[in-house]
């Protein structure tokens, strides 16, 4: 279950008065906390209440559509991934192991080598493919076929 609260105030139990915190006045007013998708605590302050709703609103539509990444990943950059991504590809063979780090360090790091995963857009992708293209290259491997019209 999602929730925002209110860390300047508090409701007594007994009285059920407003009360302020300690916290009172400090710091950002609204944290978000939720569970994500594996079960890991996620949380965000927030100075105004408005903008942690609609930030949790977001969350919640990412979990919804199955695209929410966690903060923690989005931080991480592409090379990082990279390797976490090939320490799971125990099932391949070395060749094919060799021909896609050999991928990975002529095609994908010069360009995103310290981006975090949470700024690589879908466009930015889709400009960089497009710009391989346009100098011959195939997204893949060496130079592309090309077709004369």
């Amino acid at each position: 279950m999602a929730t925002i609260q209110d860390r300047w105030h508090r409701r007594n139990r007994q009285t059920g008065a407003l009360e302020r915190t300690a916290l009172y006045g400090t710091g950002k007013r609204y944290r978000v906390h939720f569970r994500d998708p594996s079960g890991r605590e996620v949380t965000k302050a927030f100075t105004r209440k408005v903008n942690a709703q609609r930030w949790l609103d977001e969350q919640t539509v990412a979990l919804v559509r199955g695209t929410f990444v966690h903060p923690e990943l989005s931080r991480q950059t592409v090379d990082q991934w990279a390797e976490t991504w090939f320490a799971g590809r125990t099932h391949l063979g070395p060749k094919t192991l060799a021909s896609y780090r050999s991928l990975l360090r002529a095609r994908v790091l010069p360009r995103w080598e310290h981006v975090p995963l949470g700024r690589v857009a879908h466009g930015d992708v889709v400009a960089w493919v497009a710009g391989m293209r346009a100098d011959g290259l195939s997204a893949s491997r060496g130079p592309g076929r090309r077709t004369t019209s």
